[in-house]
């Protein structure tokens, strides 16, 4: 009986305790529910760290118990701040391999780096501590070499003083490579006109033939033929009368009994059969500033004129003519120029190649090829001739490098297959016919263009679309005469700038109306 009763009291003293704690923890409650109020600072020890309830009779109650971790090797615990004891770090390093700097990249010297911490190091031991890490970076840099200033003269160009790079090839007016010169040709100086006395240049004794035949214009003069001149070794003249001379005139040696003719530079135009029929003729030159070559200039001249490679005649770097039956051309990398009719109602030829180096592509070069298929103009192309690809029927696409300004009268002309044409960045002016008879459904004519001539889109009965550009000035009659698929225009500027183009009548279809960005629905007239 008296285990009994004591058994039951040590049973009331249990309760009484746990009553009390719970009292106690339930003050934390206005709900009287059972909670925690745990403490916002970490409690810890050397391997936990955990939040305690501030509860009276509760302070073995823990919550968010959990390991000490040190992942930034302080020393110190990442989530409590407890001072945990250091654990000696050993550098994982790799070799980082030096790397000369280039002009477009920084190169580094030799270093080490640890993978783990990622700090840098002199030494393989990693006892040598590089604290500024930007000292191990080379910056980007020119190999420069300087070119020293020369004068012009009469028979070579001259140039400023500059600096080059030897990588890259980029021009500097600055031993420090800071002051780019963008545009390359400003460095150049431009050949002095010859200074005559008695006839020869004091500068290099160049001797121009006298008595030959001028035909005098109002600012230059060209050579219109032989004259008086007996000689036949030709030296032509830079200048006449005070003025320069440009070129020689259509037919103007043609059937002379001439050996040799040197051209001079500043010579820009050989016109049409200049020196046909000149069998005596075994030398000649074309200087660079030559722009243009006409048909049938070299016909019948003497050996030694004429190169000929994969049935391709060239005088100098002009491809003047071709062999009729050859069906791919694929011009030599010199070539700067394609003379007028050189490859003319070649129908046989299917493909051609051009240099990066060509630069003018003269009346009718291609006229009449209707099997020549796409030819991709090169970047550094600056004119096409008239009529040039007149005929080509079997181009689908063609891309006007963005240095060329003018598409001339008929230069695509009834190319039957042609559907997408991209007239690139600097076109100004769309001549008469350019594009007539051609199969493209949409057409962008883009800012840069100021003037499209008559006829220039001509019965283009597939177009359907035309973007017109804000650098519109002039659209002649008939533009898109007969273009009967195309249902508006659109315009790239303004309602006032439309009103400000000039438009003669019947230039467009007249069931048309223009459209655009800031206005909609105005008459096309």
């Amino acid at each position: 009986m008296k285990k009994r009763v004591m058994l039951f009291v040590a049973l009331l003293a249990c309760v009484a305790v746990c009553a009390f704690g719970l009292a106690a923890c339930e003050e934390s409650s206005s709900s009287g529910k059972h909670m925690h109020d745990y403490g916002t600072d970490w409690e810890a020890d050397e391997e936990y760290h955990w939040h305690e309830c501030q509860n009276p009779g509760c302070d073995q109650k823990i919550a968010d118990k959990q390991a000490h971790t040190d992942e930034d090797g302080d020393g110190k615990c990442d989530v409590c701040g407890y001072a945990m004891a250091a654990a000696a770090h050993t550098h994982e390093l790799v070799y980082v391999e030096e790397r000369a700097a280039t002009c477009d990249a920084e190169g580094n010297i030799g270093y080490y780096v640890c993978e783990s911490c990622g700090k840098y190091f002199s030494d393989a031991a990693g006892q040598s501590e590089i604290a500024d890490e930007g000292s191990v970076v080379i910056p980007k840099s020119h190999t420069l070499t300087k070119v020293d200033a020369a004068a012009a003269s009469c028979t070579k160009e001259g140039n400023i003083e500059y600096y080059v790079c030897e990588s890259c090839g980029k021009y500097f007016s600055d031993a420090a490579g800071q002051n780019e010169i963008v545009d390359k040709e400003s460095v150049v100086l431009a050949k002095t006109n010859h200074t005559y006395v008695d006839g020869t240049c004091t500068g290099c004794g160049y001797t121009p033939t006298v008595g030959l035949e001028m035909n005098v214009g109002d600012d230059c003069c060209y050579v219109d033929g032989i004259g008086s001149v007996e000689d036949t070794e030709i030296y032509l003249p830079t200048e006449y009368e005070g003025l320069p001379v440009k070129g020689i005139s259509t037919a103007a040696f043609q059937y002379c009994s001439i050996t040799s003719v040197t051209i001079p530079e500043g010579y820009e135009t050989i016109s049409a059969e200049a020196f046909a029929g000149c069998y005596n003729l075994t030398k000649i030159n074309l200087p660079d500033s030559v722009t243009y070559v006409g048909s049938d200039v070299f016909k019948n001249c003497g050996t030694g004129v004429i190169e000929t490679e994969d049935g391709v005649n060239y005088v100098g770097k002009w491809a003047v003519s071709c062999d009729a039956s050859i069906t791919e051309a694929n011009l030599r990398s010199d070539t700067v120029g394609i003379a007028q009719k050189a490859f003319y109602n070649c129908s046989a030829l299917t493909t051609v190649n051009l240099p990066e180096n060509l630069k003018y592509i003269n009346e009718s070069a291609f006229s009449h090829c209707k099997n020549l298929s796409n030819v991709v103009l090169p970047t550094g192309l600056l004119e096409i001739g008239a009529f040039a690809f007149q005929g080509c029927e079997a181009f689908t696409e063609i891309l006007i490098p963005n240095g060329v300004t003018r598409i001339e009268d008929y230069t695509f002309s009834k190319c039957t297959g042609l559907k997408t044409v991209d007239l690139g960045s600097g076109v100004e002016y769309i001549g008469w016919n350019a594009f007539e008879y051609c199969a493209m459904e949409s057409l962008t004519i883009g800012d840069s263009v100021k003037t499209i001539c008559k006829y220039a889109f001509y019965e283009c009965s597939s177009l359907k679309t035309v973007m017109l550009g804000s650098g519109l000035e002039y659209i002649m009659s008939y533009a898109f005469g007969q273009c009967t698929s195309i249902t508006s225009f659109v315009y790239n500027g303004t309602k006032t700038e439309w009103f400000q183009i000039t438009k003669e009548s019947g230039w467009g279809v007249n069931k048309n109306i223009v459209s655009g960005k800031n206005f909609s629905g105005l008459s096309a007239w």
